[in-house]
């Protein structure tokens, strides 16, 4: 409990953190606000770790979503079996059009 509530406190930090990155991006967009090098240090800082956070997390996502599927092997078998005995349908490609002026023959 103890760990999720710091969790979860460094997530609003890291909110509240990129929210003014954003902020700052915005204003140098829209009012071509120059910002010193310093800000502007900061804010490709704080939007890199940003996207870098949020592949964490959906590399995090995926991993769990692969282990409860190792985790369950039957029904991973079973799915598998499943998606390979259901037949293949193949949809016919309609006929090509001749394209240009008939030739004459």
């Amino acid at each position: 409990m103890r760990r999720a509530a710091t969790t979860q406190r460094a997530t609003l930090t890291q909110r509240e953190s990129t929210a003014k990155a954003r902020e700052l991006l915005l204003m140098k967009k829209q009012h071509n606000h120059v910002l010193d090098r310093h800000q502007d240090r900061d804010l490709t800082r704080r939007i890199k770790e940003d996207r870098q956070r949020t592949i964490d997390e959906h590399r995090l996502k995926r991993d769990e979503i692969l282990t409860a599927r190792r985790a369950s092997p039957p029904a991973a078998a079973e799915l598998s079996q499943a998606l390979r005995s259901r037949p293949v349908q193949l949809i016919p490609s309609p006929p090509l059009a001749p394209r240009g002026r008939p030739v004459a023959q």
